[in-house]
């Protein structure tokens, strides 16, 4: 039961985010090692070698800086629920963007269901 909402919750926060148009390059999927949180910045741990900005940090992902505030909250909510689940994610990357502490930005999440 448990995991049934957590999935459902998942899959209506990605097919949201998937109506948005943006234009970026998308990680491959990939497994999330840690979540962190730091004022409205959401940070993603994961392997993944896409930095198309070309950014001079990689280690971690950060939410794109000028997301709005329900669309970094349904982003976190949608890779918390992802991380719980233990499910792969990919990333919308920013090409044109870093954060200001010179790390890669996303803006688009997907979950893989086919695990």
């Amino acid at each position: 039961m448990k995991s049934s909402y957590i999935m459902g919750l998942v899959g209506v926060a990605t097919l949201s985010l998937a109506a948005s148009a943006w234009a970026g390059v998308w990680t491959s999927y990939g497994q999330i090692n840690n979540l962190d949180t730091s004022g409205d910045a959401y940070i993603v741990y994961m392997t993944t070698s896409t930095n198309p900005a070309a950014c001079a940090n990689t280690g971690q992902i950060e939410v794109y800086p000028s997301s709005a505030a329900s669309e970094k909250e349904l982003m976190n909510k949608t890779l918390l629920s992802a991380f719980l689940a233990n499910r792969k994610v990919k990333l919308n990357i920013s090409s044109t963007s870093c954060s200001a502490s010179g790390y890669p930005t996303y803006y688009q999440v997907r979950v893989d269901y086919a695990q």
